[in-house]
């Protein structure tokens, strides 16, 4: 069973895989975000979900790798097809703003 690449939960009874379902009904502007959050979460939970075990942690590196790879591939095919798309990513995870919030989650569970 490979849970980074080919989750059966995702795969079962399937022609398609989830993410290229979804991703088939977003514009550029909006896969490129999709991806980026998807490359934060698993980032962000590394090593947190499923017990921390080093086999947990690898797993989510390694979603977080498959993402940033779906995410070169997307920006390959843009470049490619000499794209007009003018991304200008918003920095709304600077280090003060997600300090603040890792601060407030837990000032609320005092």
């Amino acid at each position: 069973m490979d849970n980074v690449n080919n989750p059966p939960h995702y795969t079962k009874d399937k022609s398609i895989e989830t993410w290229d379902a979804i991703l088939s009904q977003l514009t550029d502007e909006e896969k490129i975000g999709a991806l980026r959050f998807q490359i934060a979460k698993y980032d962000f939970r590394f090593g947190n979900k499923g017990g921390i075990t080093l086999a947990k942690a690898k797993e989510d590196i390694g979603k977080c790798i498959r993402y940033a790879q779906k995410l070169l591939e997307h920006l390959d095919r843009l470049e490619k097809e000499k794209s007009d798309i003018q991304y200008k990513p918003i920095n709304r995870f600077s280090a003060a703003k997600i300090t603040n919030i890792f601060k407030k989650d837990k000032d609320e569970q005092q």
